[in-house]
């Protein structure tokens, strides 16, 4: 029997990469629905390719063309609300690869209906994880990782076991600026051109900044209960090992793997099932040297920054994520530059009125504070 998917965001980089895995397994899968932002030419050329008879987008006007432009037997679900609404329904899993905050309210909705969640909107769990995983738990559902430094440690504990760990190392390619040390006169083409990876703007914009690997932190505090001093980060530029986990008898086990998406979306889509994947692995002797090197946290403020906030917990997450949502839409604007970005988040996070006792509500507002605040700021 065919396992029922929804995918939200599908026009993105995980949500076309899922939707080729898909293509892999086509006996194994039913897509009931696909959601994406503002992208409707994509997924109307989705829709037709896999002939789903329900697409939803964020964006009403973005829905209102595509209603125009799609079959007259094609559900078009228009705006925030009626997606909610369709979510309300479980399905076998859910897919949540929507980019930034917006993930945060469609996640937890899938998760409250009692679908199973392969989770690649890591925003949703740094906002929201002391909410998130305990859903989780009470619905008993399955929340599989898909960022491949996540998907790398889930597996790890999975195969090795999760007592006696002494640290676990995420890996960071360290993004296009590793090796400069001027990052005054940054461009967004040069931002945008990651060495090892084929992302969207903005993750990509985050992987520069690490950003994206003090939210990894953040995430695997919340996903595998790790206190935050036992999660370190070092930058691979080879990003082949994506994962290693410490235990307290010495023995370190890393996990390896290409620098394609769809081998953590495969495992994701089909845990706890092993699969043979069919896609290209590695070849170790063409592989000569592995690097590995701690972070320069002068250069790249925000991973500290990151480490403070998710220490703090309550509302700092929320507040920084929010902040850098606007930041990196900002800089790929060109109204900010560069090193403006983690400037204006720290401001930001020193300005905010700190919130212990969290929910849901109090999250979004918290969000569209730090947003208000910095395009009232810096976007004219």
């Amino acid at each position: 029997m065919k396992k029922s998917i929804v995918i939200l965001g599908s026009t993105g980089s995980i949500g076309v990469n899922t939707l080729e895995v898909l293509k892999t397994y086509p006996d194994r899968f039913e897509i009931k629905c696909l959601i994406a932002n503002t992208n409707w030419k994509l997924l109307k050329e989705q829709a037709d390719e896999f002939k789903v008879k329900t697409v939803g987008m964020f964006t009403p006007s973005s829905a209102v063309v595509l209603k125009q432009n799609i079959g007259e037997d094609v559900t078009v679900l228009n705006g925030e609300s009626e997606i909610l609404d369709y979510l309300n329904e479980p399905v076998d899993i859910v897919v949540s690869a929507l980019v930034g905050c917006a993930g945060l309210k469609p996640t937890y909705r899938a998760i409250d209906s009692g679908s199973n969640v392969c989770i690649a909107n890591k925003e949703s769990i740094v906002v929201g994880g002391e909410l998130i995983l305990p859903l989780v738990n009470r619905k008993g559902i399955k929340f599989v990782p898909i960022d491949s430094e996540h998907s790398a440690m889930f597996q790890i504990l999975n195969k090795f076991g999760k007592l006696n760990i002494k640290r676990a190392i995420i890996t960071a390619s360290g993004g296009p600026f590793f090796r400069r040390e001027d990052l005054s006169e940054i461009k967004v083409t040069d931002a945008l051109n990651h060495p090892t990876w084929d992302m969207g703007a903005k993750i990509t914009i985050d992987s520069a900044t690490l950003m994206n690997k003090g939210f990894e932190v953040i995430e695997a505090h919340w996903l595998f209960g790790l206190d935050y001093d036992k999660i370190e980060v070092l930058v691979h530029p080879q990003s082949m090992v994506h994962s290693m986990v410490e235990y307290k008898d010495g023995g370190i086990v890393a996990m390896i793997s290409p620098t394609d998406m769809k081998f953590p979306i495969t495992y994701s889509l089909f845990y706890p099932e092993d699969m043979e994947i069919p896609f290209q692995t590695l070849d170790f002797s063409q592989i000569e040297t592995l690097n590995f090197y701690p972070p320069d946290l002068k250069k790249f403020p925000l991973l500290n920054l990151a480490y403070k906030a998710g220490k703090s917990g309550g509302s700092y997450p929320a507040v920084l994520t929010g902040a850098n949502d606007v930041a990196v839409e900002l800089f790929l604007k060109e109204k900010i530059s560069f090193i403006q970005i983690s400037e204006i988040i720290k401001k930001v996070l020193d300005k905010h009125k700190y919130v212990s006792k969290i929910n849901l509500e109090i999250l979004l507002e918290e969000i569209k504070w730090a947003q208000d605040y910095v395009r009232g700021k810096y976007d004219n």
